[in-house]
């Protein structure tokens, strides 16, 4: 069943509002990060492209950034727990926004931001907190399967296809950047950079073989990221197949930590949750 199809069925309202909670708890555990003190200390720079004009952005990276973390994290505590979720959701988007935007301008990573500022803003439309949350406790309103609880999760789920699919894409055009890849050459370099801070260094001690060297393993590998990226398109047109590409999502995202690039997997497995067929969350309502 398509996507448009999709959005005709009823859902539950458990599914949205537990996204609602994963997207708030992982807003904290990102802000928590030492990376923003170490941020404010060094006061570096990368140079990317930030839509702020420039006096503002470097007024507010100057000034408000402690502040618009600590709110960050306030309005993702109420997040979590659903209260005010209406009101706090739209101020949350924006300090998500800013405060990401001056962590991606420090290390180029854009990690964050990138999967979740479109899931805010969906939520912001959604009724996320008609279960599970301290507004649904207030209102005391019964509530059932409605289509209303539909479209907020389809809308991520294109969010993750868009994503990964065109980061597939992007690994293919142009051609030049095709035979790059395919050669397992950028998986080389990634894994034999990163080898020093690896889980897989501090648990073996030693690399199973010569990463200096070309193998047809990081070919292999670059293959597998490719197909898994694209086979996330099969998600617009068919449900059959959702758990095996979230699973293979994960697996490559974990396979990723352990080489050291770490960040992925946290964010995929947010996304992950909206994804999922909605029988898994028919809790008993009202």
């Amino acid at each position: 069943m398509h996507i448009i199809e999709r959005l005709k069925i009823a859902s539950s309202p458990y599914q949205i509002s537990i996204f609602r909670i994963v997207v708030g708890l992982h807003i904290l555990y990102a802000c928590s990060s030492k990376i923003f003190d170490l941020l404010l200390a060094v006061q570096s720079q990368q140079n990317v492209t930030v839509l702020l004009p420039h006096s503002l952005q470097s007024y507010l990276f100057e000034n408000c950034i402690p502040f618009i973390r600590v709110l960050t994290m306030v309005l993702a505590a109420f997040l979590v727990i659903g209260l005010f979720t209406r009101y706090i959701l739209p101020v949350l988007t924006i300090s998500f926004l800013l405060l990401f935007s001056f962590y991606y301008q420090g290390v180029n990573a854009p990690i964050h931001w990138l999967y979740l500022w479109f899931p805010l803003i969906v939520l912001c439309f959604s009724k996320c907190s008609d279960v599970l949350s301290v507004d649904s406790l207030i209102k005391k309103k019964t509530v059932t399967v409605s289509v209303a609880y539909t479209w907020p999760l389809e809308l991520v789920s294109v969010w993750f296809v868009y994503i990964y699919f065109f980061a597939g894409i992007a690994k293919l055009l142009p051609l030049q950047k095709f035979v790059v890849w395919i050669n397992g050459e950028t998986s080389r370099h990634i894994i034999y950079n990163r080898y020093l801070d690896s889980p897989f260094h501090y648990i073996f001690g030693a690399p199973f073989f010569d990463y200096s060297k070309p193998s047809i393993f990081f070919s292999i590998l670059s293959i597998g990221a490719v197909v898994i990226e694209l086979s996330t398109l099969l998600l617009l047109f068919t449900k059959r197949y959702t758990v095996l590409i979230l699973m293979l999502v994960v697996m490559m995202h974990l396979f990723l930590y352990m080489c050291g690039v770490a960040g992925f997997l946290q964010t995929a497995l947010v996304l992950g949750v909206a994804l999922l067929p909605n029988r898994y969350f028919k809790f008993k309502t009202g």
